[in-house]
């Protein structure tokens, strides 16, 4: 009888210095997969809103009929926040540019939410550029990993010109 207690005794003791190792490796393996979710989360937003800025066409918005998409920054904006909606994005978190060939440094533009950019004109080969940074924080702080801010980097498109995309009325 006390052969088969100790083995039991023994099972206990292996399973309380195993569970706490298991748990920390299943924990860090959850918060590795987060942060490569955040990551491409953030970088998938930055190439929506790229790819809607470069479109060739009028934004569609009433009130300003003429505006081009790459004028229209609230659209752009939403494009990013509506892609990687699970990241909660803020409009301070979403920069946008623009540049010409050759360009040494990008000009930023529509750094005031719920502004027009309409007195920027692209030029066709001109290109749009957006960049998506957001924050990464543990959910519980038990890996060495630390907080850090996750950007796209600048993800850019080139400009190739407008096209009316909204349809005109036939008599």
């Amino acid at each position: 009888m006390s052969n088969r207690s100790s083995v039991k005794g023994q099972a206990l003791v292996e399973f309380a210095l195993a569970l706490p190792i298991f748990l920390l490796i299943v924990y860090g393996l959850l918060e590795a997969g987060r942060l490569i979710f955040v990551y491409a989360a953030v970088t998938t937003a930055s190439r929506e809103a790229v790819r809607y800025a470069s479109a060739a066409g009028k934004a569609g918005d009433p009130t300003y009929p003429q505006m081009l998409t790459y004028q229209d920054c609230d659209g752009i904006r939403a494009r990013a926040r509506n892609t990687g909606f699970l990241l909660n994005l803020q409009d301070d978190q979403i920069e946008i540019y623009w540049d010409h060939p050759g360009t040494v440094t990008p000009t930023p533009y529509c750094d005031n939410p719920g502004q027009t950019e309409d007195f920027i004109t692209l030029h066709t080969g001109d290109r749009v550029l957006v960049n998506v940074t957001t924050h990464y924080t543990l959910l519980v702080p038990l890996v060495p990993f630390t907080s850090r801010d996750i950007s796209s980097g600048l993800t850019a498109r080139t400009f190739m010109g407008v096209i009316d995309l909204i349809p005109t009325p036939t008599p």
